[in-house]
């Protein structure tokens, strides 16, 4: 294969009609804890970033990562290379500080390189989630990243636009 140092994004998240009780707890903990009103929902993603400097990530190959790795199609959908949160609602998204371990992310490499049949290591993956609130302020969100969503120590946050 080619070499790619192209970044992809796999988005996973769960269907809508299926309950995320990550997403649940982030409801409530905003509304119990920090006494945040006017939240009315929370949708949540897993994000995968992708990358190789030894090989050439294809379509094909995000497609059967997607399926066969970060995915269960009974309760979950993706996306690649797009936002899966197709809703107009503050975002904010959560990642590991640098130099700190993401062991989402080193564990999804291991699994990427044997579900593509690759050395260990020639897919590097990094991890972050996604929060997507409905009914309230950038303010809000910015308070429940603070609050809830991100230890500091570790890891940040960014308001997405």
């Amino acid at each position: 294969m080619a070499k790619s140092n192209s970044i992809h994004r796999i988005e996973v998240t769960t269907k809508p009609d299926c309950r995320d009780p990550v997403a649940q707890g982030v409801l409530s903990g905003a509304k119990t804890d920090l006494g945040i009103s006017g939240l009315s929902q929370v949708r949540m993603a897993e994000v995968y970033y992708l990358s190789s400097d030894s090989i050439g990530l294809t379509k094909d190959n995000l497609v059967t990562l997607a399926e066969q790795l970060f995915c269960d199609p009974v309760i979950q959908e993706y996306s690649i290379d797009s936002s899966i949160l197709k809703v107009n609602w503050p975002k904010s998204e959560v990642r590991f500080l640098d130099g700190v371990t993401d062991n989402t992310g080193a564990a999804a490499s291991e699994g990427a390189a044997d579900v593509l049949g690759v050395v260990n290591g020639s897919i590097q993956v990094k991890s972050s989630r996604i929060f997507a609130f409905d009914g309230i302020s950038e303010d809000a969100v910015r308070n429940i990243s603070k609050g809830l969503l991100a230890n500091a120590m570790i890891q940040r946050f960014e308001i997405l636009k």
